[in-house]
């Protein structure tokens, strides 16, 4: 069953917004590139930095700031302006682009930003990636690992690494650490 609305521009808004603590709340979007560059009648035939700069514009005077590319978030904002903030959004120029090309529009609440954003933890180096666990492109590895890190041994170089394009440089062996 849908959640109760309350009265607002005209559809009505989940009235939960109202009991929702304020804090930390981001807003993610995703836009769909074929809806937008394809040529009509399939799409819009426009570039899709033109949608990002939109969205870019409306968040940012809005207090979000850039989290990660499509990701925006607000350190102390009400769950209620984040929502319609968030529906604000379909207002871009021209009208009916964003109704007809987003693919996912969604609003979050992060209760610690310190204990729920991993990124430096996860990042070689880091508490949950400690060190290598197979084959890593050589400037990839951080400065404080690259002294210990050595070319993987030739009988472990069935190259290059799955999801890797072939290329003379992901051929050579000193282009890798392990």
């Amino acid at each position: 069953m849908a959640a109760p609305l309350m009265p607002g521009a005209g559809q009505g808004l989940p009235i939960l917004l109202l009991y929702l603590p304020r804090g930390c709340y981001g807003i993610s979007y995703d836009i769909d590139t074929n809806k937008t560059e394809h040529d009509l009648p399939d799409g819009w035939n426009a570039n899709r930095g033109n949608t990002y700069r939109q969205l870019t514009m409306r968040l940012k005077a809005a207090g979000f700031q850039r989290h990660q590319y499509s990701d925006y978030r607000n350190l102390n904002v009400a769950a209620i302006w984040t929502f319609w903030i968030m529906l604000s959004l379909r207002h871009i120029k021209p009208p009916g682009k964003l109704p007809t090309t987003v693919s996912g529009l969604k609003m979050h609440y992060i209760p610690d930003l310190a204990l729920m954003d991993v990124t430096a933890g996860v990042q070689l180096g880091g508490q949950y990636s400690p060190a290598m666990i197979g084959p890593v492109p050589r400037r990839l590895v951080p400065g404080a690992m690259i002294a210990a890190a050595q070319p993987p041994p030739p009988h472990l170089h069935p190259f290059p690494p799955r999801h890797t394009k072939d290329s003379p440089a992901a051929q050579e062996l000193e282009n890798w650490r392990m």
